[in-house]
């Protein structure tokens, strides 16, 4: 039996139980007391699991494993406040583990409820632990948001203005974390939370000046942040810190948040107002102290008895006079990595123009240049090139530090292996030769145009692409860009292609398209054989590599050669298919297609029905007719190759004499032929000839003969006749069987492009009476006359033989056996006929006449004329358009949009 326990009270009721006492070794046991109704079990249950999770991270585990999380969540909102207490301790133990931590991140009432608590509770124990769970959870992004979305900011902005540190360190840590996402930072302006965080900085815990350093440094990155932070006197905060000796170890964090206020001008010039500018510029100046030597002359100092007081206050009043002038303390040591942070800073600052005038000011780039002296680390010298690279923009200051020798000083590095240093340098380099040609020739003749080739090789993005920079920025010099060109650049440019960096192809073509420009560069550029590889540029899905792909195809087309040869390998294709699509079309694509169409008109006026009165109709254009934007313009021996079909015929320019080209057979085969076309025709006139001969003959002999005798000569005769006639018909029918056999074994040779004698005609004529007429007015008018005489003359409005005419053209491709006719066959065209043939014999004789193409079969001419022209014939800069009428009134001038022009235009009705 059980030992009896002592009633000291008296009498236990009966409705009670007797008070029990338990003791478990089992954490399960324990996690299951926490559903208890007894505050007491659960506060007991609570601290014992307390001390189980914070002795290490496998029991932070196990009760993550047995559900302890939604218990313990659920006991965060109970009314008894011992009970709040140990949950957010043990959640906050627990939260410093990872997989407690992305349990808890699942829950969504976990963050507004851990907010509602630091609003409501006013139990430090509570806090500390709330705030540390927080801290815990913003390490990870998501939770950084949602921390941000429920209003974490503002309660947290309350707790680092009470008085526990631990409270202070966890809210500050959870306010740095959350900084990293950006709409935290405007939470954090809209709390109030810059002047508390200042606050911070005088906290006597290095920890929390940590996070509160960071805190500013995040949060100075928006410029609105800023503004406020100018309002607090940030510059003179920032200036405490730097001129106190004591404060030397926060040297580092201070000038961290310099580069980022150095990007507003306010803070720069209230920075140099209070002199923090020249106390910042002396950190990089002043000499470097080993900490051994400073510790080893502090030993040898051995001050005297006699004398020795007045010497150190001495010193101490020379001390604060130095101090005072804003004179570095002999006793601080500046270390490389405050050095560091100063060029940053520097750096950061001379992107804006107005601030590179007060580091100028300062001469700023000296001492900067005095930091690539010696061997100084390769970190300090890489932050000092950038800030010099970056002031470089400035162009007084580029040429101080060329006038000081800082050519030379960047020289040194040619042969590192340092990437970082490396990087810097193409950067300095990138903007050194900007607009500069004499710096250019100065790195010509230093050898460094021998480093930037080898820096395009580089693995690093920001190198390569500095360093193409630099030389499309030499390239800009013809005689620089001529030595570049000889050392063969353009292949190297033409294997950068090959990147998988958009950026570094995009500044590789524009630098592609600096070089172009002369003519080497495009021998060479056409040897290397990259128009393919140029052509799928336009396959990437980098706006910015489209535009420049299109640059460079505009710069190449120049030549007549290479656009030819773009052409072959699909450019134009590849254009039209960017210029269809709305979101990769762009201005260098048209400029680019424009371009090309200028190269091959045949494709422009199919395509975009009009030929500008600057482009001239040469040999072997020919007109299709409208395509579809989707669609393909083939090759005018492809079309001539083609069956007959029942569509318009394609119209050939090519005013050279007619070669007759017929179908060849082999010369057994044309042998065979022959002799039975020889055969039958000898054949068919022996029988013609001896029938003639008889009646001739029966005639003259039997014309006393009885009518009886006759009448048996006129039977024989016939059945001559019914005799030759099928021998002839037979005859014929073996000589169709032969010739079908022989054409059934024709091979038809390639289809050669036919002449045009009698355009060739036209265009002598019109050079030698109409070229010679006086001004241009009597020019238009005479030739529209003789290509209205050459195309049937004039036809009335609404005239119904128009259609008609189309069966011309139907008979001249079965003639002709092709598609293709030569548009001086045409005896009877109308509109788009004559105003082709009107555009071929204007640009013939140097008249400017463009041509348009209209629905249903419609084009016409449109010149450019000024009513002088018009009444004097004189000339004007004022011009008019007008249409140029072929078809009614040969040479009358219809105004463009005229009612009179738009009949025109139109099909009339």
């Amino acid at each position: 039996m059980g030992r009896k326990l002592k009633n000291l009270d008296g009498v236990i009721p009966c409705d009670l139980f007797e008070k029990l006492l338990l003791e478990s070794h089992q954490v399960a046991t324990v996690v299951l007391m926490l559903d208890s109704p007894e505050d007491d079990v659960v506060i007991r249950a609570g601290c014992a699991l307390f001390q189980f999770s914070e002795k290490c991270d496998e029991n932070k585990v196990t009760l993550l494993e047995l559900n302890a999380i939604d218990k313990l969540v659920r006991l965060l909102q109970n009314d008894e406040r011992k009970i709040r207490r140990f949950a957010a301790m043990i959640i906050g133990s627990m939260s410093q583990h990872a997989d407690v931590r992305k349990a808890l991140r699942k829950r969504e009432e976990t963050i507004p409820l851990l907010i509602r608590l630091l609003f409501w509770e006013d139990d430090s124990v509570v806090q500390e632990y709330v705030t540390l769970c927080m801290s815990s959870l913003a390490v990870d992004y998501s939770c950084k948001h949602h921390l941000c979305y429920y209003g974490a900011m503002e309660p947290l902005i309350q707790c680092i203005q009470l008085t526990d540190p631990d409270i202070q360190k966890n809210s500050i840590q959870t306010i740095a974390l959350m900084l990293q996402d950006y709409p935290s930072r405007k939470c954090l302006r809209e709390a109030n939370g810059f002047e508390p965080i200042l606050n911070l900085l005088k906290s006597e815990y290095p920890v929390i000046q940590y996070y509160a350093w960071i805190s500013l440094q995040l949060a100075a990155e928006d410029g609105e942040n800023r503004c406020i932070l100018r309002d607090l006197k940030i510059a003179r905060i920032l200036m405490d810190y730097l001129i106190r000796p004591e404060t030397s170890d926060l040297h580092v964090f201070a000038i961290m948040v310099l580069v980022n206020c150095f990007e507003s001008q306010g803070i720069m010039k209230d920075f140099r107002d209070y002199g923090g500018l020249q106390r910042l510029l002396q950190f990089i100046t002043e000499v470097q102290i080993n900490p051994e030597e400073e510790k080893k002359g502090k030993r040898e100092k051995s001050p005297s008895k006699t004398g020795a007081g007045k010497k150190s206050r001495a010193a101490a009043d020379e001390g604060e006079r130095q101090k005072s002038k804003g004179a570095v303390d002999p006793g601080i040591t500046v270390m490389p990595d405050i050095k560091e942070q100063v060029a940053k800073a520097i750096m950061l600052a001379a992107r804006n123009p107005d601030n590179l005038k007060m580091l100028h000011e300062q001469d700023t780039e000296s001492k900067l240049m005095h930091l690539l002296v010696g061997d100084r680390g390769p970190a300090l010298q890489a932050a000092a090139i950038l800030a010099l690279g970056t002031m470089s923009d400035y162009s007084v200051i580029r040429e101080n530090i060329v006038k000081h020798d800082g050519l030379d000083l960047l020289a040194k590095f040619v042969k590192t292996d340092n990437a970082e240093l490396i990087e810097a340098l193409s950067l300095a380099y990138a903007n050194f030769t900007k607009d500069n040609h004499t710096i250019c020739g100065e790195m010509l003749n230093r050898g460094i145009v021998d480093q930037l080739l080898s820096m395009i090789t580089n693995p690093r993005e920001t190198t390569v692409v500095c360093s193409v920079m630099a030389l499309n920025n030499i390239a800009n010099d013809e005689s620089s860009r001529s030595e570049l060109i000889g050392r063969g650049i353009i292949s190297n440019l033409v294997e950068l292609l090959h990147s998988k960096s958009c950026l570094v192809q995009t500044k590789t073509l524009m630098s592609l398209a600096s070089f172009l420009v002369d003519s080497e560069a495009e021998k060479q550029m056409m040897e290397s054989g990259c128009i393919e590889l140029l052509l799928s540029m336009f396959d990437s899905g980098d706006e910015s590599v489209i535009e420049a792909a299109s640059w460079v195809v505009f710069v190449m087309a120049a030549n007549e050669t290479i656009a030819a040869d773009i052409c072959s390998k699909g450019g134009l294709a590849v254009l039209r298919r960017i210029q269809c699509s709305t979101s990769r079309r762009n201005p260098f694509s048209e400029l680019a297609l424009r371009k090309l169409f200028d190269f091959q008109l045949s494709a422009k006026y199919a395509f975009t029905g009009i030929i500008d009165s600057d482009n001239l109709i040469v040999d072997l254009f020919y007109d299709t007719g409208r395509l579809k934007e989707d669609g393909q313009l083939k090759t005018v021996e492809e079309y001539g190759s083609e069956p007959i079909n029942d569509k318009r015929p394609i119209l050939l320019v090519n005013p050279r004499p007619q070669i007759v080209v017929v179908e060849t057979h082999s010369v057994h085969e044309v042998s065979v032929v022959h002799e039975v076309v020889e055969k039958v025709s000898k054949t068919a006139l022996g029988v013609g000839s001896v029938s003639k001969l008889r009646k001739k003959s029966q005639k003259d002999k039997d014309k006393d003969k009885d009518e009886r005798e006759k009448e048996k000569e006129k039977q024989k005769e016939g059945e001559m006749q019914i005799q030759q006639q099928q021998k002839q018909q037979q005859q014929q029918q073996q000589l169709q069987m032969s010739k079908s056999d022989a054409k059934a074994n024709v091979v038809k040779e390639p289809y050669v492009v036919p002449g045009d004698n009698r355009l060739l005609q036209y265009i002598t004529e019109v050079q030698e009476h109409i070229a010679v007429l006086p001004n241009s007015m009597e020019q238009i008018c005479a030739l529209a006359r003789f290509v209205s005489d050459k195309m049937g003359g004039v036809f009335d409005y609404g005239c119904p033989t128009i259609c008609d005419l189309y069966d011309a053209e139907n008979c001249l491709k079965t003639e002709l056996d092709s598609n293709v006719i030569p548009i001086g066959m045409i005896k009877t065209g109308v509109y788009y006929h004559r105003a082709l043939l009107f555009k071929i014999l204007s640009d013939r004789i140097g008249l400017p006449c463009s041509l348009v193409r209209g629905d249903y079969n419609r084009a016409w001419n449109i010149v450019m004329l000024s009513e002088e022209t018009l009444q004097l014939g004189l000339l004007s800069e004022q011009l008019q358009p007008y249409i140029v009428d072929l078809m009614h009134q040969p040479g009358n001038l219809l105004p463009l949009g005229s009612c009179e022009a738009v009949s025109y235009q139109r099909l009339i009705t």
